[in-house]
């Protein structure tokens, strides 16, 4: 079986790694502990994760479907995996905000990532995913 998580191949990847989401996320957030509503569209852990073992940043950036009336924004909060003695847990690094046709480079120190959004503005856009893209590879 292959590796069944969101990966960047090269600097020209692109993964989404949250797609059409109407609202921010809950407090707590995390690959292990989804949304009711991501549960029932049969989202799973491995559908808003990324590997990015190779990279020590990745770009991220919103794409905003409809036609917004002002400036639709998102604040993602960059989510790395560490393993513990009691599985893996995740550790919440400082948030980044965007609009609509900005991004972020988010430092991954080769880590597996997810993106908890925080705040979301849709002014009159009806939903947003959330795209990455190849940033700087670790150096071998």
């Amino acid at each position: 079986m292959g590796n069944p998580y969101r990966r960047l191949y090269n600097t020209d990847g692109n993964a989404v790694v949250r797609s059409a989401r109407t609202a921010a996320d809950a407090a707590d957030w995390t690959p292990n502990n989804l949304s009711a509503g991501e549960i029932s569209a049969g989202v799973v852990a491995y559908d808003v994760c990324l590997d990015a073992r190779e990279w020590s940043s990745v770009r991220l950036y919103p794409e905003f479907i409809g036609t917004p009336v002002g400036t639709p924004s998102v604040t993602v909060e960059p989510l790395i995996a560490l393993d513990s003695a009691s599985g893996r847990i995740w550790s919440a690094m400082s948030a980044v905000a965007m609009n609509a046709g900005k991004y972020q480079d988010v430092v991954t120190n080769g880590h597996f990532v997810a993106f908890r959004i925080t705040i979301l503005v849709l002014n009159s856009t009806t939903s947003v995913s959330l795209h990455v893209t190849g940033g700087a590879k670790i150096s071998r």
